[in-house]
């Protein structure tokens, strides 16, 4: 693996480094790749760099059967887009924004025309470290006459 034209072998030694022969002291061994723990849950890979850390089932929870009761199949899965944006914001806020939907059929009208947004069929549940929010499709949705009434 190279860095920088740093190299390292797959133990994460460093086996060279461009010019540092002309470097008083410099030491290969001192300059090893840091261990960190990678985990799989599901298709996703998880990377924690705090090695004395729970392992990740320890936050994880149901969280895959979560998915699999849902109807998603993580398997088949394939990635449709990726986008990156910023937002001058509060974090805590706009994660507020997703975890109710007493406003989704005024502000979102086709989501909830598809989806059943209403208290007691779209449910915010904690789980320790993670929350779930579960919507059902409406049926009129599924056959193509969906509307909402607020």
């Amino acid at each position: 693996m190279r860095y920088h034209a740093w190299t390292y072998d797959l133990t994460g030694c460093l086996k060279g480094a461009p010019r540092s022969a002309r470097e008083p002291n410099f030491r290969l061994e001192s300059f090893p790749l840091l261990p960190i723990r990678a985990e799989a849950l599901g298709p996703f890979v998880f990377v924690n760099i705090d090695l004395g850390a729970a392992p990740l089932h320890a936050y994880s929870g149901p969280v895959l059967e979560i998915i699999a009761e849902s109807g998603i199949n993580l398997d088949t899965l394939e990635l449709y887009s990726r986008e990156a944006w910023q937002s001058p914001s509060n974090w805590k806020t706009m994660l507020k924004n997703y975890l109710e939907c007493y406003h989704c059929a005024v502000a979102y009208p086709s989501f909830s025309a598809a989806i059943d947004t209403r208290e007691e069929k779209y449910p915010l549940t904690a789980h320790g470290w993670f929350s779930s929010q579960v919507g059902q499709v409406r049926p009129t949705a599924l056959e193509g006459r969906s509307q909402v009434k607020i």
